[in-house]
């Protein structure tokens, strides 16, 4: 299920209530907004791989022209559609991107565990993402060389009191 759907189930939750409703309104026509975006970013790269002469890059940018038009409007399926839904939502409200490790770690595992993600790729996809947050700080911030606008934590205690750092913490840290 996705947002949009949780949206229209609690309109339907709301009868009534023409405050709630406005607000979730509202947030359906932000989530349209950013679709439509996604959607243009999504043909913007296919363009540009239709130009490409880098096998690499073209494959790279079909892969992400592909992958926008699955998120953000659907969940993520997959480590890469994840961390991209990730940017996506960052782009649009640039702050903290909270305890990473945990909301990403279903996708790596699942990735992992059916051998279409080894730990160098969810790697260089951790690079290219921490490299796309650190790129919307304005270089004259006095956080640009401090780790950007955005922070994060990894790690830490699980709500059942368990440890909370598994394998994906480390291949952050590392």
């Amino acid at each position: 299920i996705g947002v949009k759907d949780e949206i229209k189930k609690s309109i339907q939750n709301h009868k009534g209530d023409e405050e709630a409703i406005e607000f979730l309104e509202t947030q359906s026509d932000i989530l349209d907004t950013i679709i439509d975006w996604a959607k243009k970013c999504s043909k913007k790269a296919l363009e540009i791989s239709k130009n490409t002469q880098n096998k690499k890059y073209k494959e790279n940018l079909e892969r992400l022209s592909q992958s926008l038009e699955i998120v953000p409007k659907n969940p993520a399926n997959n480590f890469y559609e994840a961390i991209l839904t990730l940017y996506v939502c960052y782009s649009f409200i640039p702050d903290s991107i909270g305890l990473i490790d945990r909301y990403l770690y279903s996708f790596y595992k699942a990735d992992i565990d059916k051998g279409v993600l080894t730990n160098e790729k969810a790697a260089e996809y951790l690079q290219e993402l921490f490299l796309m947050l650190q790129a919307k700080t304005n270089k004259n911030s006095d956080r640009f060389y401090r780790g950007g606008e955005s922070h994060f934590c990894i790690g830490g205690y699980l709500e059942n009191g368990e440890d909370g750092f598994n394998e994906l913490s480390k291949l952050i840290v590392d």
